[in-house]
């Protein structure tokens, strides 16, 4: 058995194949998210609830390697150039403002609301990507189209 020390300095036992799979699930999202620039935490979170002891252990954790994994692929981003300075700073500051004060709020929420929150979230990210997407597959055929019209009446 192999034990994590945890935050509150609490140990918990995780044996091999738990310990596996939540290093493989770790890097495949680390991976796949270091790709498309979001830290991915909706995709994380169940898998930490599964292991943990409390829904405040689990956002905490979650928040945590987000944090790890969107800061070491920032680095990247930084050195590539593909960083809006003026957005990072004003959305950086007020959304680490924002998530100081609403972790201070965790351990007061009581677990069904901080399921429907999330489950909502993820809904809405959800409705949002759908959306977007059927817009830019429009935006796309109409290009198609018009390149084709050009092609066939020069």
């Amino acid at each position: 058995m192999l034990f994590i020390a945890v935050a509150r300095f609490d140990i918990i036992e995780l044996n091999l194949y738990v310990l596996s799979l939540l290093s493989g699930i770790g890097f495949a999202i680390g991976f796949v998210g270091g790709i498309v620039g979001l830290v991915l935490g909706v995709l994380r979170f169940p898998f930490i609830l599964s292991s943990e002891v409390s829904i405040a252990a689990t956002a905490g954790t979650n928040i945590g390697v987000s944090t790890m994994g969107a800061a070491i692929a920032s680095i990247q981003h930084f050195r590539q150039k593909n960083v809006n300075t003026r957005i990072f700073l004003i959305l950086g500051l007020t959304g680490a403002t924002g998530a100081f004060l609403g972790s201070l709020f965790t351990r007061y929420m009581p677990i069904p609301i901080l399921l429907i929150g999330i489950s909502m979230i993820v809904l809405y990210e959800a409705y949002i990507l759908l959306r977007s997407s059927k817009m830019a597959t429009t935006e796309q055929n109409q290009i198609q189209k018009t390149t084709m019209n050009r092609m066939i009446w020069p």
